[in-house]
């Protein structure tokens, strides 16, 4: 089985889906929607890069396929696409989130000029139930949903929408995007009991998929109830570190940034916390 993935290569949700395939001896390759640096966790397949991307950190069962020096734009990256699918002749074209990924290999299999592989789109996040709303944004994402022949989300709510914007095409099994949890894996992350735990946690995303400051606002607004206690803020954007730097600074509340972390290191952070 030969499998081509369409996603943002930068991601750990790209990496993770990938990743559930491992060890059943297919053929896995990836082509990334944008430039950027290829994600350490992606392992075990070929990168088919059009953009360029930073390969540094990835492992060695990765191989990375530089198509062309040069950086590549919507159409050529189209064009691209097109050759790959010609050249490698997948069993399946899989786009991981739909306006990018999606919006490719749309664009690349109307190129085609023998038949099409099957292609099975999966919606992340909100991008129909909320995206879906909004005009600069609905007539794409019709067309996609209308173009695929599989379609995978992650509730019932997003397949009963699908159907309704003209989804022809067979919707599998709802699941998570990123396949899930190791349970037995996540106990070993438990430290100690939620009640003796003093680590708050704070997503640092600010606009259309979070609100950060008014978490920062509420953590200074019960500032005496969180007195031995200390917030770690991760994936913060410059606004959100800037006031959280500010709101330390005014109710001695030692907050600090995360770096960088591995998905295991992260996943052992939230072993630690208390919810507030």
């Amino acid at each position: 089985m030969r499998v081509l993935f369409v996603a943002m290569a930068d991601s750990i949700h790209t990496a993770r889906w990938i990743r559930q395939l491992q060890g059943q001896g297919w053929d896995l390759h990836l082509f990334p929607v944008e430039r950027g640096r290829l994600h350490p966790e992606l392992r075990d397949l070929t990168v088919q890069d059009a953009f360029g991307c930073d390969g540094s950190a990835l492992p060695d069962s990765t191989r990375h396929v530089c198509l062309d020096g040069r950086e590549a734009g919507r159409d050529r990256a189209a064009e691209a696409l097109t050759a790959v699918v010609e050249g490698l002749r997948p069993d399946v074209v899989h786009s991981l989130e739909l306006l990018k990924a999606g919006g490719l290999v749309l664009a690349a299999l109307e190129r085609l000029a023998g038949p099409r592989p099957p292609w099975m789109a999966t919606n992340w996040g909100s991008e129909i139930a909320l995206l879906g709303r909004l005009p600069q944004y609905a007539p794409a994402l019709r067309r996609i949903v209308a173009a695929c022949d599989y379609y995978t989300c992650e509730c019932e709510r997003d397949v009963a929408l699908a159907r309704a914007w003209g989804l022809r095409g067979e919707a599998l099994s709802v699941l998570p995007n990123a396949g899930g949890f190791d349970l037995a894996a996540l106990e070993t992350l438990r430290r100690e009991p939620t009640s003796s735990r003093r680590l708050v946690l704070l997503k640092g995303y600010q606009g259309w998929a979070g609100r950060a400051l008014v978490g920062l606002r509420g953590l200074e607004r019960t500032a005496e109830a969180l007195d031995g206690y200390r917030v770690v803020l991760y994936s913060p954007a410059d606004d959100v570190a800037l006031a959280a730097a500010v709101a330390s600074q005014e109710t001695g509340i030692p907050i600090d940034i995360a770096g960088e972390r591995s998905h295991l290191e992260m996943l052992a952070l939230h072993g630690s916390w208390r919810p507030w």
